[in-house]
């Protein structure tokens, strides 16, 4: 009787598992190299990380639904949004894109002169945020991008453009973007350069045009918040 080759054949399936493995490990190699790729193209996606979802809780059954953006991580999180997306509220509940809920620590602290507020919540656990870097300018038919939550949507990026620093009625340090798609939901959330640098703070709708959103420039909070004792240098272009 003839015995089969066990060893051999133990030997080959290890070969050809091991040639599967090597090709498996390259093609997700390729993989993450072209995703890094695409993200470095495209750096108004990194900016998300900068970006919470915060929720007031009104009533039992009403909550008012807005975004925030992280300006410090330095013992904890310093997270600022529009201040009306808290008006009237007696809970706040932050979420990080990773989908962790992170502590509301002490009382949120409201800028005066502006439709601002900053809450300070505990570092997350998990890893996944970002703290922006603020730009110093905007420039004409610049390319801008919302993080929001329109329509209670989670963390969506919109499409803008610039569109003009005078807005009527509005507070200083105010400009204005065409953003179709922003709605209710993005009140709060980050103004975002091409280089993924943060331009400002959505606050309102223009109530003639839809299209037009009102936003607070970055700089023109920096003294506020120097004020607050908050270091938030503006980057240079």
């Amino acid at each position: 009787m003839v015995l089969a080759p066990v060893d051999d054949e133990r030997s080959t399936c290890t070969l050809e598992v091991s040639a599967v493995i090597r090709h498996l490990f390259s093609t997700l190699a390729l993989a993450l190299a072209a995703t890094s790729l695409a993200l470095a193209s495209d750096s108004s996606l990194l900016t998300e990380p900068q970006t919470v979802l915060i929720a007031g809780q009104v009533s039992t059954d009403t909550f008012h639904v807005g975004a925030g953006v992280i300006i410090r991580a330095q013992g904890s999180l310093t997270i600022v949004t529009a201040a009306h997306v808290l008006q009237g509220t007696r809970a706040i509940t932050v979420e990080t894109a990773t989908g962790e809920h992170l502590d509301v620590l002490g009382e949120p602290r409201f800028i005066d002169g502006h439709d601002l507020v900053l809450i300070r919540t505990a570092l997350p656990i998990v890893a996944g945020i970002h703290v922006a870097t603020p730009a110093d300018t905007v420039t004409d038919n610049a390319t801008l991008y919302v993080w929001g939550h329109p329509h209670s949507n989670s963390f969506v990026r919109s499409d803008a453009s610039f569109l003009t620093t005078r807005v009527t009625g509005g507070a200083a340090g105010l400009f204005a973007i065409r953003c179709p798609s922003c709605a209710v939901g993005d009140s709060g959330g980050g103004v975002f350069d091409e280089q993924g640098r943060l331009l400002g703070i959505v606050t309102s709708r223009q109530p003639d045009t839809p299209t037009l959103t009102a936003v607070v420039i970055a700089e023109s909070i920096a003294p506020a918040l120097a004020a607050a004792g908050i270091d938030f240098p503006i980057a240079s272009r």
